[in-house]
């Protein structure tokens, strides 16, 4: 008579050679389903509804995490259960979850490619997740998000450009407000020195009225002239022409002897520019043109020759540089300053110059008489003319 075979207690895993409890459909470690395929399928959908449908009553009671777990258990006896992989997709949707329940639903289609309310299901999450996404990039880029913030932020936006044009314009107004710099500075007339012998050495220099002369030359050359030159103090404005270098010169014509001062002020300037083959000297007085005049530096270098000046005497070499001269009509000499009469120490006595025939000659006296007189000094009276001295420094009346 055979033994009786002893009752199995454990069924061995296929896939994790795990010991399983014959009472067990699936493994617990990895999930594999353990004895006929036939009888597994048919528990495995009778438990796995019980299972979802508690897992959705958890769901709907808002115990997520619960809900989740139960889903999860579901799942590893069954990876391919459609139902739990929706189930989780709810969940996550409902937890504001997009990107994992995006990811559950997406598993749900896989398995059943023909379900459209899991498909109307993605397309939901999809469309939250991109709006949630949009949202999230403006609020980092501090877009607003209502129309007063939209007006608050075009305001802060425009401020600062409205602050900077006003700064703008302030300092353009006070740019414009200052006085012109020493390149661009306007031509005034220098002080003018009396003319000599005019018996006025000692007053001050007369300024010129140049109005007219509001024009912007070669201040550096200008100032060069001025330094260099004797009658630079004369000069108003020195312009270069930039097609041949030929230079323009206003001067004060203030004395009959402006020729002269035209000359040496040329004469000065063709040494400071030496690219200047030809000046061109204009006289001014009382701000109009009186005397112009071309100085050539060819004839000026023929002055310069010694055999010229053995030829010729000192005073020509003006008339031998100025050519092209033109003078106004209506030039009248400038006043000259009369010296004032010095009022005498003593009240003249006759209008009449003193006469020797008609001076005083007092009485003679009684001592020594019949001695011959001895010839008194005689007394010349003052006169109204001033008293005038000799060249050793004594009066002479």
């Amino acid at each position: 008579m055979e033994a009786p075979a002893p009752e199995k207690k454990f069924n061995i895993c296929d896939r994790c050679f795990a010991s399983v409890p014959v009472t067990q459909p699936f493994c617990p470690e990895c999930g594999a389903p353990l004895g006929s395929e036939e009888l597994l399928t048919r528990d495995a959908g009778e438990t796995a509804y019980a299972e979802l449908a508690r897992a959705n009553l958890l769901r709907m009671r808002g115990e997520y995490k619960e809900a989740e777990e139960q889903c999860l258990a579901v799942l590893r006896r069954l990876p391919n259960n459609a139902g739990a992989n929706t189930l989780l997709g709810d969940i996550c949707a409902e937890r504001n979850d997009l990107e994992h329940a995006m990811q559950w639903y997406e598993l749900a289609v896989d398995l059943l490619p023909g379900d459209a309310a899991i498909k109307r299901k993605l397309d939901n999450v999809a469309e939250r997740l991109r709006t949630a996404e949009a949202a999230a990039t403006a609020r980092d880029l501090g877009f607003p998000r209502s129309s007063s913030q939209k007006t608050r932020f075009v305001l802060s936006l425009l401020l600062p450009i409205l602050m900077v044009a006003v700064a703008a314009y302030y300092m353009g107004q006070k740019q414009g407000a200052k006085p012109p710099s020493a390149g661009n500075a306007s031509v005034t007339a220098p002080v003018e020195a009396p003319a000599q012998g005019s018996g006025t050495a000692g007053a001050e220099r007369r300024p010129e009225n140049t109005a007219a002369l509001a024009l912007v030359g070669d201040t550096d050359l200008l100032a060069q002239l001025q330094k260099a030159s004797t009658d630079g103090y004369r000069a108003y404005l020195v312009f270069e022409d930039p097609r041949d270098k030929a230079l323009l010169l206003c001067f004060g014509a203030l004395d009959a002897d402006y020729r002269s001062v035209a000359a040496r002020l040329a004469r000065s300037l063709t040494e400071l520019a030496p690219d200047a083959l030809r000046v061109t000297v204009r006289g001014l007085r009382g701000g109009k043109l009186v005397y112009t005049a071309d100085v050539l530096r060819s004839r000026l270098k023929e002055v310069s020759d010694p055999s010229w000046s053995e030829q010729n005497s000192k005073e020509t070499w003006v008339d031998h540089i100025l050519t092209n001269e033109w003078t106004a009509t209506d030039l009248t000499p400038p006043a000259t300053p009369q010296p004032e009469p010095q009022t005498p120490t003593q009240a003249p006595q006759s209008a009449q110059p003193a006469d020797d025939s008609k001076s005083t000659v007092p009485a003679p006296s009684d001592k020594g008489a019949g001695q011959p007189e001895s010839p008194q000094p005689k007394e010349t009276p003052p006169t109204t003319e001033p008293p005038t001295k000799s060249g050793d420094g004594t009066q002479q009346g």
